[in-house]
């Protein structure tokens, strides 16, 4: 499975003039292989997130008498799952 999204520019209020709020455009993608036999009760995935390793903000916030909070996205991520049913 192969996912793919690309995110314009966005910003989570109607209209602001702060361009902390406006997040920029960014592209990710997200992969994940499977393998499960037809007869067997196990499987076993290996998985990739943001393989290209985008950052941008998730959340932003301005307080009226403090400073910019900003949360970053995940960076790359891989790793393997095993799993049985029994």
């Amino acid at each position: 499975m192969a996912i793919w999204m690309c995110v314009t520019e966005m910003t989570r209020i109607r209209t602001t003039l702060l361009p902390e709020l406006v997040a920029e455009s960014h592209t990710l993608l997200d992969l994940e292989f499977t393998l499960r036999p037809t007869d067997g009760n196990w499987t076993i995935s290996a998985y990739g997130r943001n393989l290209s390793d985008e950052r941008y903000f998730v959340s932003t916030n301005v307080s009226r008498f403090g400073p910019f909070h900003g949360i970053y996205s995940p960076p790359r991520t891989y790793g393997v799952r095993f799993g049985i049913e029994f």
